[in-house]
């Protein structure tokens, strides 16, 4: 015996009211509504009277399409209209649900394999385990065979361990993310000893030891998002760069990641910017720019996220290949994105823009402008949360005014920033050398003893500058280059 028609059983479910609510479409779904009509007077289904009178009635549109789309506009006014508190909270599992009481099995069952077998492939556990059990309800509500029924519960039953397994999997690699991410963005400098130290445990936790420790494509993109930090601030950049790679590919290869975290997608292709624009590849940066330019809040990423990325990525080529005039034919939009995402962008990054900026006009010696942006950064209420970026901001204000040859403002700034030095608890190594350059020299006295104190600065941060991570400072502010231009 053929099943019962799932459209004819759901409709015969419906009260005089629910009807009157289907009814309430467009004049554009006529069609749809004398479908309906005539489903609601037939007695018993007969599919092939319903045809001819859609024919009848001149409405000629693909039948099979018509029911399912009558299918889904019954569910959804249903859905709507039902206090949807006392039932499931995902939309599927409400109808699903909606179905079961009015004792459409068939069609529950087939929208509940559906939607089971999306959750599985886009590893979405929770939904799964919730699904599943749903469809145990389902099981003992339908009847049939009892083997049938006891084979089918197995069968969940397996696959409800493996996604507990594999959520248990992917909690832990959240667990370990939450935990140690504090530690690397501390003050954004975690490059003393006592912060590394910390870095180097988190890179040792046997989750790390290899892709393998990931039974998911989702704990996976967990492990690449902890990998690329730790390397990054323990100066591995190579193994930072192939950890990226791979971070990419895995978002490029499984669609459902890009949907669900496109902002993930987006910062890991800027740092790939960066890491391209560290070794020369410049073709590829200019790629990567074009790529992030593009992008449009429709992938669900916020338009100050997309500015922020691309504005700081072309800031650093442009300054690394000194081709000034890629920032100068964008700088209006950079002024006024700087102002427009203001509150969007936080200060952490907000900070990181201003300098690059400042530096531009500096390197330029639009030293008023430079002066401008450095000053933003000084006037901040939260100057604080970014410590490597004020000391910064402070030291290139003090070559500002000694460029302008402003003798009394420069020794000023260099009292302040000396103060400013001083109280910090922890200094890079850069750092401790420029206060000892300060604390040394007058730039009120611009003779030879002075000359001989920057060349000295020089030959010293030519050593420092080996370690990588304090390498990292000459990306916001090129001391270097100035040094050698102070020398000629």
């Amino acid at each position: 015996m053929a099943k019962p028609d799932a459209l004819f059983l759901l409709i015969k479910s419906l009260t005089p009211s629910e009807k009157a609510l289907v009814r309430q479409v467009d004049k554009g779904q006529a069609g749809y509504l004398a479908l309906f009509d005539f489903m609601s007077r037939l007695r018993e289904y007969d599919e092939r009277k319903a045809k001819k009178k859609l024919q009848q009635l001149g409405h000629d549109i693909n039948f099979a399409y018509a029911k399912n789309y009558l299918t889904k506009h019954i569910l959804r006014v249903l859905r709507e209209h039902e206090d949807s508190g006392q039932y499931a909270s995902t939309r599927q599992l409400q109808e699903i649900e909606l179905l079961m009481r009015r004792r459409v099995f068939d069609l529950a069952e087939k929208m509940l394999v559906k939607a089971r077998e999306k959750a599985l492939a886009e590893e979405r556990w929770h939904d799964f385990l919730q699904m599943s059990q749903t469809e145990m309800a389902l099981l003992l509500e339908a009847g049939g065979p009892l083997a049938d029924s006891l084979a089918q519960i197995d069968q969940l039953n397996a696959a409800r361990r493996d996604a507990r397994a594999q959520l248990l999997n992917l909690g832990e690699f959240e667990d370990l993310y939450h935990h140690y991410r504090p530690i690397l963005k501390r003050k954004q400098s975690a490059r003393n000893e006592w912060d590394l130290a910390l870095v180097k445990q988190f890179a040792e936790h046997p989750l790390l030891s290899s892709t393998s420790q990931a039974k998911s494509v989702r704990a996976l993109r967990i492990y690449y998002m902890c990998a690329t930090m730790v390397q990054t601030y323990l100066g591995q950049y190579a193994a930072a760069h192939t950890a990226l790679l791979g971070s990419l590919d895995l978002y490029q290869r499984h669609k459902f990641l890009c949907d669900d975290f496109p902002d993930g997608y987006l910062h890991d292709l800027w740092r790939l910017g960066g890491h391209q624009l560290h070794v020369g590849a410049y073709p590829e940066v200019e790629r990567i720019l074009a790529e992030i330019k593009i992008e449009r809040e429709g992938r669900g990423i916020h338009s100050a996220d997309i500015f922020e990325k691309y504005s700081r990525l072309l800031l650093s080529y442009a300054l690394t290949t000194k081709r000034y005039d890629l920032v100068t034919i964008e700088l209006s939009q950079l002024h006024e994105g700087l102002i427009g995402y203001a509150e969007a962008i936080p200060w952490t990054s907000q900070s990181v823009l201003l300098l690059l900026v400042a530096r531009f006009h500096f390197e330029q010696r639009n030293f008023k402008e430079a002066k401008l942006y450095l000053n933003q950064i000084l006037d901040h209420p939260d100057r604080g949360q970014r410590e490597d970026m004020t000391s910064l901001a402070r030291i290139m204000l003090i070559f500002i005014y000694f460029e302008n040859g402003d003798g009394d403002l420069t020794e000023a700034t260099s009292r302040s920033t000396r103060k400013y030095l001083q109280r910090r608890d922890t200094l890079y190594q850069f750092e401790r050398r420029i206060l000892r350059f300060l604390e040394q020299n007058s730039f009120s006295d611009q003779g030879k003893q002075l000359q001989q104190a920057m060349q000295q600065l020089h030959t010293d941060l030519t050593v420092i500058f080996q370690d990588p991570l304090e390498a990292n400072i000459l990306a916001f502010f090129d001391i270097m280059g100035w040094l050698v231009g102070r020398q000629k």
